[in-house]
């Protein structure tokens, strides 16, 4: 897998940047002129009508937590200051509903100790507005609450019912910023992600500039289509503006195929305007969904000569040894604070290399958890990852013998009907299978995007095995949820047969079914036989009888005395090793003819491949940070 070299730049820039989780001003020159403006309220702790501007303080050492029950900020903005008088997280229009009919709920929103809130109606006063998007800095969100960056100062004085706020016009981005373009849907703008990574760059002394294009449940495919409202969107943006990086998201439902295809119209598409591209591994709810975007993102990052930023696995890192820090928000799948918080934090050393253990800019978090996520983070982009699904899974007989399964990543075929949901269909758009059933990665979730669907009451896969095996054991898994119309694998019957030349199939065993970890209201079966003499197999099918439509299924495994073997790679010609370039050369310019890091110190790099970029070290002085400028290393082909 292909590596960056970072280098070094041995620079000291003075941060002006104040204590943990101020505000800063987006552009570095100086503003134009301050706004500041006073207005009576029109009610303490009551609702809030079209034209009403409210106030909700909070007089206590204690954070005062309000809950958005029966929707009563539905159609509010809301502006929360910290006992400072300082902008800390912005909002509004908040759903109250735990089911997630009209969108992602938020239950409540937190004004801290000895803080206040302002919520304000859409017909208030202008300059409210004015303030509340100037605040925002461009960014996307819908329907939630995020922390806030921009410098922003209010009071609310009781004894005459009134609050003042000021702040600094907002300034263009200085030329010299680095300017990044973030391309996805929820799963980037969600808690105000590319804000906070501007405000961790910032801390470290990086001058950056952040541009949304991003919209709820838009998949690449989207922004590829020249067509498609997403596609247009994204082509004006690169045509009206000058981006150093694009950084692309795909959605969860999104396949490899689907995602490779799209970044093949997408990728030369930015390099041609003279940005590069990087790719933000997207996390999942469970520890099985990242290990998939993991596989799927790192192979991107290989394919397209892309830096990769790990944040599923600064996910998975945190589910597994932090259980107890919350990374998801109310609706139970996006990101909360702190998951925005770590994703943030992933980009910074990916994208730049800079550690961000020890960054002054928390996000309003508590100091602790965020020192904690740091930390996490930087593991993350520098730990060996080896992700559920990465090696064929192995069986041990009574005897102690292993059995490995020879279906890991295995092509098959299927006859039953594609479902067509992008996130569990496991046909692509020309019916083939994406390969969900024999991907490694088993789900112990029925909604998780690891599971594959095909339609029918009777389904069949023949699995290639790609040699003659001597096979012992088979398994598969069978999903049901009645509330989702998939039935019950109680009802089910799956019969594993066994051929040696593709054509002559003979039955090798009934499976038996065992409980396979059912949670809620999804139920979960093991089917599996155990051969008790092997049977020589070069092909494998599994033929599931179901009481129903949808076989609901995330694996089959094969366990069989030795794995295939894989071909033998090939070694590099003498003239092709002659021409590759010394890894920690400098000299080289980039292919682009862009400047070379030494001239440009805050170019992006690291982070991809095997998550091993090397380590900067941060050089600290009083009042100081260091600066860690990387350039992209490439082979010359």
């Amino acid at each position: 897998m292909k590596r960056f070299l970072p280098f070094l730049v041995s620079s000291l820039l003075l941060v002006p940047f104040a204590a943990a989780g101020a505000g800063v001003t987006g552009g570095a020159e100086p503003a134009a002129s301050r706004v500041s403006f006073t207005l009576d309220v029109t009610g303490v702790d009551g609702d809030i009508s079209a034209a009403s501007v409210v106030v909700f303080p909070n007089d206590t050492e204690e954070p005062r937590v309000i809950p958005t029950t029966g929707n009563r900020f539905r159609t509010a903005k809301l502006l929360i200051f910290d006992r400072n008088g300082k902008l800390v997280e912005a909002g509004g229009d908040l759903y109250a509903n735990e089911d997630g009919t009209y969108g992602s709920p938020q239950l409540s929103v937190t004004i801290p100790a000895h803080g206040f809130m302002i919520g304000f109606g859409n017909s208030a006063d202008s300059r409210l507005m004015t303030c509340y998007y100037t605040a925002f800095e461009g960014a996307m969100l819908y329907n939630a609450t995020m922390s806030i960056l921009y410098d922003v100062d209010g009071s609310y004085d009781p004894s005459k019912g009134q609050i003042s706020i000021s702040y600094e016009q907002p300034t263009p981005a200085s030329e010299e910023a680095v300017r990044f373009l973030f391309v996805g849907n929820s799963s980037t703008y969600f808690n105000g992600t590319p804000i906070k990574f501007k405000g961790l760059c910032l801390a470290a002394g990086l001058d950056v500039d952040v541009t949304y294009c991003t919209f709820g449940s838009a998949y690449l495919h989207q922004f590829a289509d020249a067509s498609h409202a997403n596609g247009k969107a994204l082509r004006d943006k690169l045509e009206s503006g000058r981006y150093d990086y694009v950084v692309f998201q795909d959605a969860a439902g999104a396949s490899a195929a689907d995602t490779e295809a799209a970044l093949k119209v997408l990728v030369p598409m930015v390099r041609e305007r003279g940005a590069k591209p990087l790719l933000y591994m997207r996390y999942s709810t469970s520890l099985s969904g990242q290990s998939k975007y993991y596989n799927i993102y790192t192979a991107m990052g290989e394919e397209f000569d892309a830096v990769v930023a790990p944040s599923a696995v600064a996910y998975y890192l945190c589910m597994r040894d932090d259980p107890e820090v919350n990374l998801f928000a109310d609706d139970g799948s996006h990101h909360s604070a702190a998951g925005s918080y770590l994703i943030a934090c992933t980009w910074l050393k990916a994208f730049f290399g800079v550690s961000p253990v020890g960054n002054a800019y928390t996000a309003n978090l508590d100091a602790d958890l965020a020192a904690r996520l740091q930390e996490i983070a930087l593991e993350s982009c520098e730990t060996e990852f080896a992700p559920a699904g990465s090696k064929p899974a192995v069986f041990t007989d009574g005897d102690g013998k292993e059995y490995v399964n020879a279906a890991h990543k295995r092509p098959y075929t299927v006859k039953g009907d594609a479902y067509g949901n992008e996130s569990w269909t496991d046909a692509d758009a020309d019916g083939n299978p994406i390969g969900k059933w024999t991907d490694g990665v088993s789900a112990t979730d029925g909604t998780d995007t690891a599971v594959g669907c095909w339609k029918g009451g009777r389904v069949e896969v023949t699995i290639d095995l790609g040699g003659v095996f001597p096979l012992k054991r088979v398994t598969t898994d069978l999903f049901g949820n009645s509330g989702w119309g998939i039935p019950d694998p109680k009802d089910a019957t799956v019969q594993f047969f066994v051929s040696t030349d593709g054509e002559t199939f003979t039955l090798f065993g009934e499976a038996e079914s065992e409980d396979g970890g059912s949670g809620g209201e999804w139920t979960r079966l093991l089917f599996a036989y155990t051969a008790e003499e092997t049977a020589d197999a070069a092909y494998v099918k599994a033929v599931y009888k179901i009481a129903g439509t949808f076989c609901w299924v995330s694996e089959i495994e094969a366990f069989a005395a030795q794995a295939a073997e894989e071909p033998p790679k090939e070694e590099p010609s003498q003239e092709e090793s002659s021409q590759e370039e010394p890894a920690g050369d400098p000299s080289s310019a980039p292919e682009d003819g862009s400047t070379s890091a030494e001239e440009n110190p805050s170019e992006p790099s690291g982070g991809t491949g095997k998550l091993l970029p090397v380590l900067l070290a941060v050089l600290a002085g009083a009042g100081a940070v260091a600066v860690a400028a990387l350039c992209f290393r490439k082979k010359k082909s």
